[in-house]
Order: structure tokens, then C-alpha cells, then sequence
């Protein structure tokens, strides 16, 4: 898209800078939820369609420790 119709994205360092400080405890993410809810408020009921998907992912089973949240786990599977 940046290249072929001259999109202005950002560029792949932006991006790692941005990505790193991003965080994503695990569990339900009820702000992203409200979000999407008052954003569906907002909007005109012939507007108003979301999809929410769920996928199934496999995981290594071994400990591991995240050091953002200070847990320790081991999940064999995980949704997403």
C-alpha cells in the first residue's frame, strides 16, 4: 500500500517503537469491550455490526515467566 497507491504508513521502526511498549494482560479485555460498545452507541442502527472472533492457538507447554505481569505459566492452548 505504501509503495504501489503511496499510502502513508508508518515505517517498520515506528511501528517496533509503538509495539514495544505496548502491553496485554491476559484474561478478558473489558476496556476493549466498552469501547466497542460505545462506539456501537454512536453510530446509526443500519451501521451498527461488529464481529468478534476467537481463534484456538497452541502453545510450547514449558514454564515460562512474563515479566510484564510477574507470572509464571503454562498453557498448552490459548484463545485469542
Amino acid at each position: 500500500m505504501r509503495l504501489v497507491w503511496k499510502f502513508p504508513l508508518p515505517g517498520l521502526t515506528t511501528l517496533r517503537s509503538w509495539a514495544k511498549n505496548f502491553s496485554c494482560p491476559p484474561g478478558i479485555l473489558s476496556d476493549v469491550l466498552e469501547v466497542l460498545k460505545i462506539q456501537m452507541q454512536n453510530r446509526d442502527m443500519m451501521y451498527r455490526l461488529a464481529v468478534l472472533m476467537f481463534d484456538e492457538m497452541g502453545l510450547d507447554s514449558r514454564y515460562s515467566r512474563d515479566q510484564t505481569f510477574d507470572v509464571v505459566e503454562s498453557h498448552s492452548k490459548v484463545q485469542v
